[in-house]
């Protein structure tokens, strides 16, 4: 636990759709009281503190009229709902260590982003039968709410529930006046059914965001939950009990598998950081792919795009081959899209780059988007991906020639010059 959240507490700072955190049916109507697994032995960490108790009620935003009575709000009594709220608000304001190796985001920013008090939301229980751990509302004619759902009370432990807190803000986060931000279709072999309950990743590498920084830096809801409970697993402070680490393990790695439609080629007990991507966005896994983006982006003739396999690389070529960036809004890669919606516009708005992660990348995206006048592929490394960004840049072909890769340089000839007869002497 770092200082600064020592100091955030001591301070006492304070600061329509439907979206549902799915599971299957049977829940009863009537919230038991219950202790689950490790609720107890976390409970006796805090043991009912006043000050904390005092602190989380308005910063999280849970208020007496809604958590009352035989909710728990005046006991310290855990097997109670709003007791196990503040044990899952505890979790997420102390529960991780301090460390240059992990952990994804830090506890200040994750508290930040569950508490209502600072996205204008409250947290509500809800005794209702229902098949949800929880459900968002927001928007224009309804009160900004998170209702936490009896199953959220019972067989969840308090650090899984924290992540279902961090899961349901970001619906209201990034909702509008029409409602919350809701999840994406599924991918095949989902475990959601026929509910959409699945997200992309937003790629980006292991201190990508500075201590307090998180805030703006777009996540979706099943990302920041799986990078929540994979932290609590395995960057937990020593008092964090044993159960409620494997079981935040275990709920990450299968919402990776079942809710994310882009998964990160990474799973929870796997080394971190991710590695670093290529700066160069145009490159493909088969001569194939690279032969008709060729054709298409050279010739602007978009119809040579219909058959490139991977779905980046398609909608890259679409974009650039049509200069729109409406293509671009189905990618599933966070860095390429944002590059596609820069350079396909060239020179237009080559603020769209800003966001993209990998700093190669960046500079190459701000250097073609704007025709050189917000970069100069200096921040490119490779010499043979800085070559085809100079090409590209300043629209002059003879930058290709020092390019190795035979494919790479008649790509780059074609799309630098427009002529897509160099196209030809791409091997398939």
């Amino acid at each position: 636990m770092r200082p600064e959240a020592n100091t955030l507490l001591r301070r006492g700072a304070l600061s329509l759709v439907v979206a549902l955190l799915l599971l299957p049916a049977g829940a009863g109507a009537v919230c038991p009281n219950t202790v689950e697994t490790d609720e107890q032995a976390l409970w006796n960490v805090h043991n009912c503190w006043p000050a904390f108790r005092d602190w989380f009620r308005p910063f999280f935003n849970l208020q007496s009229d809604h958590w009352d009575g035989s909710w728990g709000w005046a006991t310290c009594d855990p097997t109670q709902a709003f007791p196990k709220m503040w044990d899952s608000a505890y979790l997420i304001t102390y529960g991780l260590q301090d460390s240059s190796l992990g952990p994804w985001h830090s506890d200040v920013d994750y508290q930040r982003w569950a508490a209502g008090s600072q996205h204008d939301f409250r947290y509500e229980p809800e005794d209702a039968c229902c098949s949800a751990y929880a459900t968002a509302f927001n928007g224009t004619f309804v009160t900004n709410r998170v209702e936490m759902d009896c199953p959220s009370f019972k067989g969840r432990t308090a650090g899984v529930r924290a992540g279902t807190m961090l899961h349901e803000s970001t619906h209201i986060i990034y909702g509008d006046s029409f409602g919350v931000w809701s999840h994406q279709s599924n991918l095949p072999g989902s475990n959601c059914g026929t509910e959409d309950c699945s997200d992309d990743w937003y790629f980006h590498l292991l201190n990508a965001y500075p201590y307090g920084s998180l805030a703006g830096h777009r996540h979706s809801m099943n990302q920041i939950q799986i990078e929540y409970d994979c932290d609590l697993a395995e960057f937990g402070e020593g008092w964090v009990p044993y159960t409620t680490k494997i079981l935040a393990q275990s709920e990450a790695n299968d919402r990776i598998t079942n809710r994310i439609r882009n998964p990160p080629g990474w799973t929870c007990g796997q080394p971190r950081p991710l590695p670093a991507g290529s700066a160069n966005p145009f490159t493909y896994s088969s001569g194939r792919d690279e032969y008709l983006a060729c054709w298409g982006i050279a010739g602007r003739i978009s119809s040579n795009c219909n058959d490139i396999s991977d779905l980046n690389d398609k909608q890259m070529c679409f974009g650039m081959s049509t200069s729109t960036q409406s293509p671009c809004t189905s990618m599933t890669d966070r860095n390429l899209q944002l590059a596609c919606y820069g350079m396909s516009v060239a020179p237009n708005y080559p603020s769209n780059c800003n966001d993209i992660v990998d700093a190669g990348m960046r500079d190459f995206c701000y250097s073609v988007s704007s025709w050189g006048t917000s970069g100069t592929c200096s921040g490119v490394t490779s010499p043979s991906d800085k070559a085809l960004c100079q090409a590209l840049t300043y629209r002059n072909s003879s930058y290709c020639a020092s390019i190795t890769n035979a494919n790479d340089k008649w790509f780059c000839y074609g799309t630098a010059s427009r002529t897509n007869s160099y196209c030809a002497n791409i091997v398939q």
